[in-house]
């Protein structure tokens, strides 16, 4: 057996908050030797405690300038019955842990189901949930206040960011190649694109025969 030095946050010999800050900067600026180590036979609560923070952190970091925003987009939705940012954010501040369980649960499900047909040397289920939970590391710095001049650069980094997270992570956990990883990553994308798309075409279809079906 291959001995390696556990993640930061699965080494009972450090700390927390250190286990956290580390781990979040190691997966974010070493992210071949970060997989690498990961135990994926561990139990899963370790990882899944990481993502939750993960989110929390982040609504807590958009508390602090978002709630300006969140008032602006009530106002153009509701009008004079628009509410108040900072409530909006502090309702969503404390919705963050069962968004973040919903997005995992989702997330997991359809990239497994994709490593199930292309990864013939796969591990199990609870591999494809460590990797997405170690994978959102860069969804913190979507949540830092910037200029909106430039935030559309931010999201776009942001998330390329998770994606070759993402890649890099399946290859390790499923002990497979990049170009399999890549197709992990994108083909769950793909699919929910195009059934978006379908969707609002349906949709579109529905109202445009409104007026016919109206006596």
């Amino acid at each position: 057996m291959v001995s390696h030095t556990p993640v930061p946050w699965e080494d009972e010999g450090v700390s927390f908050p250190a286990n956290l800050g580390l781990t979040w900067w190691e997966s974010l600026t070493r992210p071949g030797p970060f997989f690498r180590n990961v135990n994926w036979e561990g139990p899963f609560a370790r990882p899944l405690l990481y993502w939750l923070l993960l989110w929390i952190v982040s609504a807590a970091l958009s508390l602090l300038w978002a709630p300006a925003e969140l008032e602006a987009v009530s106002a153009a939705l509701l009008g004079d019955g628009a509410v108040d940012g900072r409530l909006l954010q502090v309702f969503n501040f404390f919705l963050s842990p069962f968004v973040a369980l919903i997005t995992l649960a989702v997330a997991v499900a359809l990239h497994h189901a994709v490593v199930v047909f292309i990864a013939p040397e796969r591990r199990g289920l609870d591999a494809t949930g460590r990797v997405v939970c170690y994978s959102g590391g860069p969804l913190v710095l979507s949540s830092l206040p910037v200029p909106w001049i430039i935030d559309w650069f931010v999201t776009v980094a942001v998330w390329a960011w998770v994606v070759s997270l993402l890649v890099i992570g399946f290859r390790e956990a499923h002990r497979t190649s990049t170009a399999r990883a890549g197709g992990i990553v994108a083909i769950p994308v793909l699919a929910g694109g195009f059934m978006l798309v379908l969707l609002i075409l349906g949709i579109a279809a529905v109202v445009s025969s409104l007026p016919e079906l109206m006596p």
